[in-house]
């Protein structure tokens, strides 16, 4: 299955896998066809992309080279000519099944986006006069990602300190405590090695958006009829989550309040945040019901003075605004140069970003018209490629929202304007 040259890592030519791989483990090239299956997933809030995979060995890194912390060179597509996931992981995990009388290995590897300074070393030191948005930039140049921040200013600067942490701690610990009146920080690396900062507000205020549609044929085509087809995202299969349980009562969704000391009185503070601009009826249905009461403590003079309030505020926000999850299969072609079934030359665009903005057009079941209650506008949130022996890459695409459209039965023309999905699409020239 493997060997230790150090040429190019081996690609499937024996049709037992139904998609493009190049993979490299430490000295090791792993043949496609001892891939059992692979799985690499972004997710806004994980911080790291993560790849799990799971392969047949002949001994190779058992015996020969085991695996420590290792590194993986992963490239995959759909097919040769598509866009390519080109990534450097870092082995985290790994466990070995011992099968056919001792004749072959079955491994199982979880790893970690490639990083120099993530989980190591551990940190105590203060980060002085510095916003929430210059620690995450500082932290991230120290891993070793590239920076991509859409936003500069939050109302959160102060000595930050960061004391027996791993800089993987440190960003979790800098989101909690970031303030934005009325809006959520968040961060986040891609397998493109950006780490990215944005605003949620931001992204729901963007008026830019991608057309996702349901087509067997278009969701695992590599060539389409028209320029507009070639730029629609297409997908063959969903599934829906409700989830508002969860983020409404454990999260904090519903509402928060706190208290505090600031050196003179007890202060208290609420959040209840009604916002759902991408449906009309909000998912908070018993909203100010306040689920959770913390007591913060002492509020000093050496943290910023919303520093509690940015603690309620932004856990409310989370709970608040992603209680509702779309997963669709979407064609995991990319953005290529390719060709209209006619010959035409085209830039094929379906390509997809974390925090991207969708529009889910969403068929009723009589397939003549389209769900106006869970169509419309999503976020991304999550992208998950797999494969398996025998099976195409899939893209697996997570998209959330607050809340519901209302439908043309309980819609009150004269008051609610729904933004909602529609047949229309943007022109291409």
């Amino acid at each position: 299955m493997a060997n230790n040259t150090k040429g190019e890592a081996s690609v499937n030519t024996t049709g037992l896998a139904n998609y493009f791989c190049k993979m490299k483990i430490g000295n090791v090239d792993i043949h496609t066809d001892s891939i059992n299956a692979i799985i690499i997933r972004e997710w806004i809030f994980d911080i790291v992309p993560r790849m799990e995979l799971t392969l047949t060995d002949d001994g190779s890194l058992f015996e020969l080279w085991p695996l420590e912390d290792t590194e993986i060179i992963v490239e995959l597509g759909k097919t040769k000519a598509s866009e390519h996931i080109v990534s450097t992981f870092i082995v985290d995990n790994s466990s070995v099944d011992i099968l056919a009388g001792n004749a072959s290995n079955i491994v199982t590897i979880t790893a970690y986006l490639k990083y120099t300074n993530l989980f190591h070393p551990i940190h105590t030191r203060a980060l002085k006069n510095k916003s929430s948005i210059e620690v995450l930039k500082q932290l991230a140049s120290e891993i070793g990602w590239k920076v991509n921040s859409r936003i500069n200013n939050s109302s959160d600067t102060m000595t930050w300190l960061q004391i027996n942490m791993n800089n993987f701690d440190m960003i979790k610990h800098v989101l909690e405590r970031s303030y934005i009146p009325t809006d959520l920080l968040l961060a986040y690396a891609s397998i493109n090695n950006k780490f990215t900062i944005k605003s949620l507000k931001d992204e729901f205020t963007d008026n830019t958006f991608k057309i996702c549609r349901f087509d067997l044929t278009n969701a695992a085509a590599d060539t389409f009829d028209n320029k507009q087809d070639a730029i629609t995202l297409w997908y063959n299969g969903y599934r829906f989550h409700n989830m508002t349980g969860y983020f409404n009562k454990v999260v904090g969704g519903y509402g928060l309040t706190s208290t505090y000391y600031d050196l003179s009185k007890k202060v208290g503070l609420s959040s209840a945040i009604d916002y759902h601009p991408y449906t009309s009826l909000t998912g908070q249905h018993h909203m100010g019901e306040y689920v959770d009461s913390i007591n913060y403590g002492t509020l000093t003079k050496n943290t910023h003075p919303n520093y509690y309030k940015g603690m309620i505020t932004n856990r409310n926000i989370l709970g608040s605004q992603f209680g509702n999850m779309i997963v669709a299969k979407i064609n995991p072609i990319g953005t290529i140069k390719g060709k209209l079934n006619n010959g035409t030359d085209v830039i094929i665009d379906q390509s997809i970003e974390l925090m991207d903005t969708i529009n889910f057009v969403l068929p009723s079941i009589n397939q003549k018209q389209i769900n106006e209650i869970y169509g419309g506008f999503y976020l991304v949130c999550g992208k998950c490629w797999y494969a398996s022996k025998g099976s195409p890459l899939q893209l697996e695409v997570s998209m959330m929202r607050n809340g519901r459209n209302k439908s043309s039965f309980n819609l009150d023309t004269t008051k609610d304007v729904v933004k909602t999905a529609t047949n229309s699409s943007p022109v291409v020239s």
